[in-house]
Protein backbone atom coordinates (compact mmCIF):
# COMPACT_ATOMS: atom_id res chain seq x y z
CA UNK A 1 0.00 0.00 0.00
CA UNK A 2 1.29 3.17 -1.18
CA UNK A 3 1.51 6.17 2.17
CA UNK A 4 -0.38 9.22 1.26
CA UNK A 5 2.15 12.42 0.54
CA UNK A 6 3.46 13.59 3.22
CA UNK A 7 2.11 17.31 4.38
CA UNK A 8 4.54 20.12 4.23
CA UNK A 9 4.88 23.74 5.15
CA UNK A 10 5.04 25.54 1.78
CA UNK A 11 6.73 28.58 3.56
CA UNK A 12 9.40 26.65 5.47
CA UNK A 13 9.64 24.52 1.98
CA UNK A 14 10.88 27.92 0.23
CA UNK A 15 13.79 28.44 2.67
CA UNK A 16 14.66 24.97 2.05
CA UNK A 17 14.64 25.46 -1.17
CA UNK A 18 15.91 28.93 -1.26
CA UNK A 19 19.03 27.18 0.79
CA UNK A 20 19.53 24.46 -2.09
CA UNK A 21 19.85 27.40 -4.76
CA UNK A 22 21.96 29.40 -3.46
CA UNK A 23 24.43 26.70 -2.58
CA UNK A 24 24.14 24.68 -6.06
CA UNK A 25 22.74 27.45 -8.20
CA UNK A 26 19.58 27.00 -10.44
CA UNK A 27 20.68 24.64 -13.44
CA UNK A 28 22.61 22.24 -10.86
CA UNK A 29 19.66 21.69 -8.56
CA UNK A 30 17.26 19.42 -9.77
CA UNK A 31 13.62 18.78 -8.79
CA UNK A 32 14.70 15.49 -7.02
CA UNK A 33 16.99 16.98 -5.17
CA UNK A 34 14.34 19.86 -3.90
CA UNK A 35 12.21 16.50 -3.45
CA UNK A 36 14.61 15.13 -1.55
CA UNK A 37 15.47 18.29 0.79
CA UNK A 38 12.02 19.36 1.35
CA UNK A 39 10.64 16.12 2.13
CA UNK A 40 7.56 15.99 -0.31
CA UNK A 41 6.51 14.31 -3.94
CA UNK A 42 6.79 15.89 -6.92
CA UNK A 43 3.00 15.97 -7.48
CA UNK A 44 3.18 18.14 -4.14
CA UNK A 45 5.66 20.34 -5.40
CA UNK A 46 4.33 21.22 -8.49
CA UNK A 47 1.13 21.66 -6.72
CA UNK A 48 2.06 24.11 -4.14
CA UNK A 49 4.72 25.82 -6.71
CA UNK A 50 4.66 24.79 -9.92
CA UNK A 51 7.89 23.95 -12.06
CA UNK A 52 11.12 24.36 -11.10
CA UNK A 53 11.20 27.90 -12.78
CA UNK A 54 8.44 29.14 -10.72
CA UNK A 55 9.68 27.71 -7.69
CA UNK A 56 13.05 29.08 -8.05
CA UNK A 57 11.27 32.82 -8.64
CA UNK A 58 9.38 32.92 -5.63
CA UNK A 59 12.53 31.91 -4.04
CA UNK A 60 14.52 35.00 -5.60
CA UNK A 61 11.67 37.27 -4.09
CA UNK A 62 12.26 36.08 -1.35
CA UNK A 63 15.98 36.34 -1.43
CA UNK A 64 15.87 40.01 -3.01
CA UNK A 65 13.85 40.89 0.17
CA UNK A 66 15.85 39.73 3.14
CA UNK A 67 19.23 40.91 1.21
CA UNK A 68 16.85 44.34 0.78
CA UNK A 69 16.22 44.33 4.52
CA UNK A 70 19.49 43.72 5.39
CA UNK A 71 21.88 46.08 3.16
CA UNK A 72 19.72 48.39 1.34
CA UNK A 73 18.93 50.75 3.91
CA UNK A 74 22.79 51.59 4.22
CA UNK A 75 22.07 53.50 1.15
CA UNK A 76 19.68 56.11 2.31
CA UNK A 77 22.74 57.29 5.41
CA UNK A 78 23.03 60.91 5.53
CA UNK A 79 26.40 60.59 3.81
CA UNK A 80 26.08 58.67 -0.02
CA UNK A 81 29.64 57.98 0.35
CA UNK A 82 29.52 56.10 3.85
CA UNK A 83 26.29 54.80 2.73
CA UNK A 84 27.65 52.65 0.11
CA UNK A 85 30.72 51.71 2.14
CA UNK A 86 28.17 50.55 4.61
CA UNK A 87 26.08 49.06 1.67
CA UNK A 88 29.20 47.23 0.40
CA UNK A 89 30.06 45.45 3.77
CA UNK A 90 26.83 44.64 4.67
CA UNK A 91 26.75 42.59 1.39
CA UNK A 92 29.57 40.95 2.26
CA UNK A 93 28.95 39.82 5.92
CA UNK A 94 25.50 38.57 4.34
CA UNK A 95 27.34 36.61 1.90
CA UNK A 96 30.03 35.18 4.12
CA UNK A 97 28.64 34.30 7.21
CA UNK A 98 28.41 31.27 8.65
CA UNK A 99 24.48 31.07 8.64
CA UNK A 100 23.87 30.85 5.29
CA UNK A 101 25.72 29.45 1.92
CA UNK A 102 28.65 31.53 1.04
CA UNK A 103 28.40 34.33 -2.23
CA UNK A 104 25.14 35.40 -4.00
CA UNK A 105 22.12 33.54 -4.93
CA UNK A 106 22.01 36.20 -8.24
CA UNK A 107 25.12 35.12 -8.75
CA UNK A 108 25.63 31.72 -8.04
CA UNK A 109 22.24 31.02 -9.62
CA UNK A 110 23.15 32.79 -12.82
CA UNK A 111 25.87 30.19 -13.53
CA UNK A 112 22.89 28.43 -15.99
CA UNK A 113 23.91 27.81 -19.99
CA UNK A 114 21.29 25.71 -21.12
CA UNK A 115 18.35 27.13 -23.34
CA UNK A 116 15.53 25.82 -20.91
CA UNK A 117 17.53 28.53 -18.24
CA UNK A 118 17.65 31.31 -20.35
CA UNK A 119 14.24 32.88 -18.54
CA UNK A 120 15.97 32.56 -15.32
CA UNK A 121 19.34 34.12 -16.72
CA UNK A 122 17.52 37.04 -17.64
CA UNK A 123 15.73 37.85 -14.96
CA UNK A 124 19.05 37.51 -12.66
CA UNK A 125 20.68 39.59 -14.96
CA UNK A 126 17.67 42.22 -14.60
CA UNK A 127 17.77 41.79 -10.55
CA UNK A 128 21.76 42.44 -11.03
CA UNK A 129 20.73 45.32 -12.82
CA UNK A 130 18.47 46.82 -10.75
CA UNK A 131 20.88 46.41 -7.49
CA UNK A 132 23.24 48.38 -9.84
CA UNK A 133 20.93 51.01 -10.19
CA UNK A 134 20.60 51.06 -6.75
CA UNK A 135 24.00 52.42 -6.47
CA UNK A 136 23.29 54.58 -9.24
CA UNK A 137 20.86 56.59 -7.47
CA UNK A 138 23.04 56.87 -4.36
CA UNK A 139 25.82 57.95 -6.40
CA UNK A 140 23.57 60.70 -8.26
CA UNK A 141 22.47 61.79 -4.54
CA UNK A 142 26.44 62.24 -3.85
CA UNK A 143 27.02 64.51 -6.75
CA UNK A 144 24.06 66.76 -6.11
CA UNK A 145 25.10 66.69 -2.00
CA UNK A 146 29.04 67.70 -3.17
CA UNK A 147 29.94 64.49 -1.71
CA UNK A 148 31.37 64.38 -5.97
CA UNK A 149 32.61 66.44 -7.88
CA UNK A 150 29.71 67.85 -10.71
CA UNK A 151 31.42 66.17 -14.01
CA UNK A 152 31.78 62.53 -12.10
CA UNK A 153 30.28 59.87 -14.74
CA UNK A 154 28.00 58.57 -11.74
CA UNK A 155 26.80 55.20 -14.52
CA UNK A 156 30.54 54.46 -14.26
CA UNK A 157 30.98 54.55 -11.18
CA UNK A 158 27.80 52.98 -10.29
CA UNK A 159 28.85 50.08 -12.89
CA UNK A 160 32.31 49.76 -10.84
CA UNK A 161 30.94 49.41 -7.45
CA UNK A 162 27.99 46.82 -9.04
CA UNK A 163 31.12 44.62 -10.18
CA UNK A 164 33.25 45.24 -6.93
CA UNK A 165 30.08 43.78 -5.37
CA UNK A 166 29.75 41.18 -7.18
CA UNK A 167 33.17 40.11 -7.02
CA UNK A 168 32.28 40.41 -3.26
CA UNK A 169 29.99 37.45 -3.62
CA UNK A 170 32.65 35.20 -5.99
CA UNK A 171 35.18 35.23 -3.12
CA UNK A 172 32.85 34.92 -0.67
CA UNK A 173 31.61 31.62 -2.51
CA UNK A 174 35.23 30.74 -2.80
CA UNK A 175 35.74 30.93 1.17
CA UNK A 176 37.31 34.42 1.90
CA UNK A 177 36.69 35.32 4.98
CA UNK A 178 34.27 38.40 5.79
CA UNK A 179 37.01 40.41 7.46
CA UNK A 180 39.12 40.25 4.05
CA UNK A 181 36.30 41.19 2.25
CA UNK A 182 36.03 44.07 4.09
CA UNK A 183 39.62 45.07 3.72
CA UNK A 184 39.44 44.85 -0.17
CA UNK A 185 35.86 47.22 0.32
CA UNK A 186 38.22 49.61 2.31
CA UNK A 187 40.81 49.26 -0.74
CA UNK A 188 38.21 49.76 -3.43
CA UNK A 189 36.05 52.94 -1.90
CA UNK A 190 39.57 54.57 -2.71
CA UNK A 191 37.96 54.89 -6.28
CA UNK A 192 35.46 57.24 -4.72
CA UNK A 193 36.34 60.47 -6.32
CA UNK A 194 37.13 63.67 -3.92
CA UNK A 195 35.16 66.68 -4.72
Amino acid sequence: MIGRPREFDPDVALDQALTLFWSKGYEATSMMDLVEVIGANKPSLYAVFGSKEELFLKVLERYQSRLGAFAAPSLTQSSARNGLEAFLRALATFQSGPATPAGCLLVQGALVGSEESRRIAKVLCEVRESGIGMIRSCLERARQQRELPPRTDVDALARYFGTVSQGISVQAASGVPTRALHDTIKIAMRAWPEP
